[in-house]
């Protein structure tokens, strides 16, 4: 679906997650982060990817804030009950040509849900992108894995060019 054909987008979660600012024009990049409305904009738009990192460019960006108004978030009394267990959520997308719903009970990334390896490495790939060159991020990566098995390695060790 293309962004244009979503008329509106119903977010039925547990309460808490309606305690974060969930601005449809976010002032920072931390309140974008923390923003329902926005990051669905972002995704929609951009796809998941668009999403790692969130850049100043994005909050410029005047079809995310419209598209951020046709967000509406609700708390459903029975995926609020699941938290902090689950953090699930439902959303009720509504197009010119229908509804659809999906649910979502374990989102990607959470205790339930893990990243797989290959998720954890590309993710980490993009973030760092922007710093380090594809052999750096190699490294660090290694490193980062290693922590478990080698008590002995120190945060300095990670940061060492």
């Amino acid at each position: 679906l293309a962004p244009a054909d979503l008329d509106r987008i119903r977010v039925e979660t547990f309460g808490r997650a309606l305690t974060l600012n969930n601005a449809t024009r976010p002032w920072s990049l931390e309140a974008a982060q923390y923003s329902y409305p926005f990051c669905l904009a972002v995704a929609s738009h951009d796809g998941a990817n668009g999403l790692l990192p969130l850049t100043d460019d994005n909050l410029r960006r005047a079809e995310l804030a419209e598209f951020a108004t046709r967000v509406e978030l609700t708390v459903d009394p029975g995926l609020d009950a699941l938290f902090p267990a689950q953090t699930a959520a439902r959303l009720v997308i509504r197009t010119k040509s229908g509804t659809h719903v999906r649910i979502v009970e374990s989102p990607k990334g959470d205790p339930a849900n893990p990243l797989s390896p290959e998720d954890l490495r590309a993710k980490f790939g993009r973030l760092t992108a922007a710093v380090w060159s594809p052999a750096e991020r190699d490294q660090a990566f290694a490193a980062i894995l290693a922590i478990p098995d080698n008590a002995e390695l120190r945060v300095r060790d990670l940061l060492r060019g």
